[in-house]
């Protein structure tokens, strides 16, 4: 199943996209939350992209990499990737992988005991009785 769900900011996106996660237990990819994830990283990328979020204006084709008809376990090589032009990469003597496309995973979170029930032993964050 392939669904792209399109819509305003706070239209509700990521609401419906957890639910229909959730319950057919599909991976979800949000192209919002990997550039804010990027936006928060301390590096020169992640500052550009933060500027774009914190205006609220789009970012732009040139740090966006199109993958579109890309299979899982492709490399994607900094040939492949148009750089402004400020920008040089610190290797100029080779063509070398500055990614690998891997496949969406669903990180299951541990159950939560029901309201009042004890944990179970060794559960994560547990004090232990003295």
């Amino acid at each position: 199943m392939n669904l792209i769900l399109l819509g305003m900011p706070g239209a509700g996106k990521g609401t419906q996209a957890e639910i229909i996660q959730r319950e057919n237990k599909i991976p979800q990819i949000s192209t919002g939350a990997i550039l804010r994830e990027v936006g928060q990283s301390n590096t020169p990328l992640g500052e550009k992209v933060q500027e774009f979020l914190s205006s609220g204006k789009l970012v732009p084709n040139e740090i966006i990499v199109d993958l579109t008809g890309t299979d899982i376990g492709t490399s994607i090589k900094i040939s492949s990737v148009k750089l402004g032009n400020d920008v040089i990469p610190t290797i100029t003597d080779r063509d070398f992988v500055i990614a690998t496309v891997a496949s969406p995973t669903i990180i299951k979170e541990p159950e939560k005991p029901a309201e009042g029930e004890t944990p179970a032993e060794g559960v994560e964050g547990e004090v232990p009785a003295e």
